[in-house]
């Protein structure tokens, strides 16, 4: 599996995109950039934040520290989905965002998936107001800067469980 990164804005800004990566983070992209200015990949695949300008491309995307779950990064979605500054979201590790009851559960699922890519279902987050919500959570093993890290792209699906839950709940009766 290899990450690839998707934008909405022309080829020409990857460029600029790629050398401003290089330059502030010390680690030139080994990835390509794919540009989708249509945003059909990106609607195909429900990766814009409904609340998102058009300018915004992924879901909720954090980068976490696997040794102490300390969050290192976020973009403009996970602000906006999480209720957070960038300021307070990059004060807090992992396991603050996610409700009481699942924290052990998570250490241990990245304990035993320290490398390579996974994908998790069933879990919830909790937004800054104490909503909590259902997500789906795709990290992939990545280098920032000189660090091994986890970056994880996180998709709010509750409305997705809700409708699953209400035809289910219609095809029993």
């Amino acid at each position: 599996v290899r990450v690839i990164g998707l934008s909405v804005d022309p080829v020409g800004a990857h460029h600029e995109w790629s050398r401003d990566i290089e330059e502030t983070q010390g680690h030139k992209l080994d990835y390509p950039l794919i540009a989708d200015r249509n945003r059909k990949v990106s609607d195909l695949y429900d990766m814009i934040h409904p609340a998102a300008d058009d300018t915004m491309t992924v879901r909720s995307v954090f980068v976490i520290d696997p040794d102490n779950t300390k969050i290192l990064d976020v973009n403009k979605s996970a602000v906006l989905c999480y209720g957070y500054s960038k300021d307070e979201l990059l004060s807090m590790s992992a396991s603050d965002i996610r409700p009481t009851e699942e924290v052990e559960g998570f250490k241990k699922v990245l304990r035993e998936t320290r490398e390579g890519v996974y994908s998790l279902k069933g879990w919830k987050h909790k937004r800054k107001d104490g909503e909590l919500f259902d997500v789906e959570i795709t990290s992939y093993e990545v280098f920032f800067g000189q660090r091994k890290v986890s970056l994880a792209v996180v998709n709010d699906v509750t409305e997705r469980m809700k409708a699953e839950e209400a035809v289910h709940n219609s095809e029993i009766k």
